[in-house]
């Protein structure tokens, strides 16, 4: 539940500065910081049997699609050149990714992260 009420805050947060010159400084507060946040702590720390888990990707999926409301291709183009290389994601895994993040609502974007996030714990060979 804790997770849950986390990520539904800092999509609040992304809401309410993520557009320029809301908040100086909070837009690359939102890439460095709450972008990480939402893939580490589903690849490292939700235990993904947990239906509190999926809850929480959920919100994760909010926060995303917050930023993409709120910076659009920006957003879209740091994901894909900067923040997901530098966690080794694969290029058509992120391709994949950005589709889905623009074309899908929050409830089907669910369990195609859930399977993503499980798919980035197990190591890349």
């Amino acid at each position: 539940v804790i997770q849950k009420i986390c990520f539904q805050t800092l999509k609040k947060f992304v809401e309410a500065w993520g557009s320029d010159g809301k908040l100086e400084g909070f837009v690359d507060y939102s890439y460095k910081e709450i972008l990480p946040v939402c893939f580490i702590a589903p690849i490292q720390i939700f235990d993904m049997t947990d239906a509190q888990a999926f809850l929480a990707i959920g919100e994760i999926a909010g926060v995303m699609k917050a930023m993409i409301n709120c910076r659009g291709n920006e957003f879209l183009l740091y994901l894909q050149n900067q923040y997901l290389p530098s966690i080794h994601v694969q290029p058509d895994v992120t391709q994949e990714l950005l589709v889905k993040l623009q074309e899908s609502d929050i409830k089907s974007l669910k369990p195609y992260l859930k399977a993503l996030f499980m798919k980035l714990r197990t190591p890349q060979i």
